[in-house]
């Protein structure tokens, strides 16, 4: 069973360098912590006779996913069949993570119409953050019991269903409620995504362009933030703000449609679990089968009953998967998903200082789709419409990091290890991953206090714009290092820190934009970006810290890997 999704979502991101080695040593939670396999399940087949009763028991045969399998996607599907795949999660994630800036060319219009305030309007972008963070912890557990397909055709569902209450809403609270409740929804999708293109490329094989899959997936939730205001921006410009929301609502509902048309599941556990009924000659389970399993505990009623076939040799065909429901309730996966993220972040201060690094960045950047409108729009005069264009430099800055960081970082990872090696460690030490963030925490305050001190009217805006590059450019190695260190640092345990990361960006991000505006009204432009470029300089030294100390601090803590 591979990583729960979560841990590479949402994610939701990271560069190919982290994911290359990261998503082929983390292991699924479940599976290592708290799996209690029954006595009578051995991992090969074997004869139980001589029981009591004289009767014999069944032979018990432990299935696993073999190459040749039909049921094998990684093995099955074309290379063309598998970037289709991998082209629709990307879009999807992009999709998502565009409609949560979209809102904020769209504040004025709407405080106009629907008679709010600045800060209730900003709550728009607040909420919508606020549920895309809160979602994977329910999500996560439901696909590992159910698989990623079911749980991207529910999720999407919803989310193109309640983006219609924010498309006709009479008043600002519909609007809201329908905000948050949308973005729950599409974190379903995000929490689940990341593994399917982990899963349908082989490591071994397919190493390269699992490299680029990643790499492309890495930056959806960074470059969607960055076109979402500038399709807004044109759309109201030019038209009724409500096209805004129209244009995303119809964006996403033919992405679900293609999702539905398409799409396959892709999660090992639950084809395995697919090759037992074949093996036992059972259909596959359907919508009707899934709910009845979920609300009846009666084994007569309930289709994933076991099955014996063969009636003079009794074989019982079983999996991993079919053994962990037996022993572990849906109720106490998505409890422990819940509690244990808290438990890391409150007794693992690694955990905690390096969530809260990622949390703080993401914040800037989402308090600049409030910030950026009133820097270009009062110094330079931008229209609504170029408003949306400024953030396209940011754009660059992240797609230059991402693609043009994988050679750098796989030298420089070799060079570290190799140090690490010669003074007789083992090497492969997870604060490897840190070295994306070492770069990454130098870009972000360079180009803070770029932006910050070049925003004159009698400096060309092109100057102030290339400073947010840079900054896009940190914020992407900072989040590589970030993901790419939780997942091999706690490789039992990566799902709770992946989603421990998601609750504390989420907490941070959706908080921002709630008095970013304030904080740049009342003090200058300069200075309010400055306090930003202050605050990211005191944390330069944690990735450094932790790769010099890193070793020590996980031996000490209940949940790294040592």
């Amino acid at each position: 069973m591979d990583t729960p999704t979560t841990s590479h979502h949402e994610v939701v991101s990271t560069t190919a360098s982290s994911f290359e080695h990261s998503t082929a040593n983390s292991s699924p939670e479940v599976n290592v912590a708290e799996i209690k396999t029954p006595p009578t399940v051995s991992d090969g087949p074997r004869s139980l006779s001589d029981t009591q009763d004289g009767d014999r028991r069944p032979e018990v045969i432990m299935v696993t996913l073999e190459p040749d399998d039909p049921e094998n996607i990684s093995t099955q599907l074309s290379l063309a069949h598998k970037w289709l795949l991998a082209g629709i999660v990307c879009a999807t994630f992009l999709q998502i993570t565009a409609n949560s800036s979209a809102f904020g060319n769209a504040t004025g219009p709407i405080m106009k119409e629907l008679h709010c305030g600045k800060v209730v309007a900003s709550l728009g972008i607040s909420l919508f953050i606020l549920g895309l963070g809160s979602g994977p912890m329910l999500f996560a557990p439901l696909s590992e019991y159910y698989g990623r397909r079911p749980i991207y055709i529910a999720g999407l569902f919803l989310y193109v269903i309640f983006q219609l209450p924010v498309c006709l809403a009479p008043n600002i609270q519909t609007m809201l409620v329908g905000r948050f409740l949308s973005a729950f929804f599409s974190s379903s999708f995000a929490a689940v995504s990341g593994g399917t293109i982990t899963d349908i490329f082989d490591k071994k094989t397919e190493g390269d362009m699992l490299v680029l899959a990643m790499s492309t997936f890495s930056i959806s939730p960074f470059f969607g933030p960055v076109i979402g205001p500038l399709i807004s921006g044109f759309i109201v410009q030019n038209t009724k703000w409500r096209w805004a929301f129209w244009v995303m609502m119809i964006w996403s509902g033919v992405l679900f449609a293609i999702v539905i048309l398409f799409s396959k599941e892709t999660y090992a556990p639950v084809l395995t679990e697919r090759k037992v009924r074949r093996l036992r000659g059972e259909r596959e389970k359907n919508l009707k089968d899934h709910l009845v399993s979920v609300f009846s505990r009666d084994p007569e009623k309930n289709p994933s009953a076991p099955v014996t076939i063969n009636e003079k040799t009794p074989v019982y065909y079983t999996c991993a998967l079919m053994e962990t429901k037996k022993t572990q309730s849906l109720g106490k996966s998505v409890m422990t998903n819940c509690q244990r993220p808290f438990g890391l972040l409150s007794r693992d201060p690694m955990v905690l200082l390096v969530c809260v690094y990622s949390g703080f960045l993401l914040a800037i950047v989402y308090g600049f789709f409030v910030v950026f409108p009133l820097v270009f729009g009062n110094i330079y005069n931008f229209q609504l419409q170029f408003k949306g264009m400024s953030f396209l430099p940011l754009g660059v800055g992240q797609l230059t990091a991402t693609y043009g960081s994988i050679p750098l970082m796989r030298y420089l990872t070799k060079r570290f290890n190799d140090k690490e090696i010669a003074k007789g460690k083992p090497g492969g030490a997870p604060e490897l991953k840190l070295i994306p963030m070492m770069i990454g925490c130098f870009l972000c305050p360079i180009g803070l206090f770029w932006f910050g001190w070049t925003c004159y009217p009698s400096i060309h805006w092109i100057v102030p714009m290339i400073g947010s590059g840079f900054f896009g450019a940190g914020i992407v190695l900072v989040f590589a290092g970030t993901f790419g260190f939780l997942v091999d640092g706690y490789r039992v345990y990566a799902a709770s820190a992946m989603a421990a990361n998601a609750f504390v960006r989420s907490a941070m991000a959706c908080a921002f934009p709630l008095f970013a505006r304030q904080m740049f009204d009342n003090w200058s432009y300069h200075w309010a970006t400055s306090l930003l470029g202050f605050v990211s300089c005191i944390m330069i030294p944690i990735p450094f810290v932790f790769y010099i100390h890193g070793e020590k601090l996980r031996a000490k803590s209940p949940y790294a890997w040592t």
